[in-house]
């Protein structure tokens, strides 16, 4: 599934970085959907529909694997303030030139 997830973040322009987290990325059997957190960078404008767009790209991608996704978007700023309980538990899958 991690391929699936990777190949669909690297078709959308705009995220910076890719992160997983939650029980699917520490192994459990039992994870009832996926967590991501997605670090867009992009013109304030653009912000709100590059948001509505991955959102769409990642429903759509888990009703293909039968999976939810559960989504954080976040600004670069955002990210570097630390805003989750579990930032130490983040596992990297993505990351962009530059970022």
């Amino acid at each position: 599934m991690r391929t699936e997830i990777l190949r669909e973040a690297e078709g959308l322009e705009g995220i910076a970085a890719l992160y997983g987290m939650g029980s699917y990325f520490r192994g459990e059997a039992s994870y009832r959907d996926i967590d991501l957190v997605i670090v867009v960078d992009c013109a304030r404008a653009d912000l709100l529909a590059k948001g509505h767009e991955i959102r769409r790209s990642f429903v759509n991608l888990g009703e293909r694997l039968g999976v939810a996704f559960d989504l954080t978007i976040l600004t670069p700023r955002e990210f570097a303030e630390k805003p989750l309980r579990d930032m130490d538990a983040l596992e990297l899958l993505l990351t962009r030139p530059g970022n």
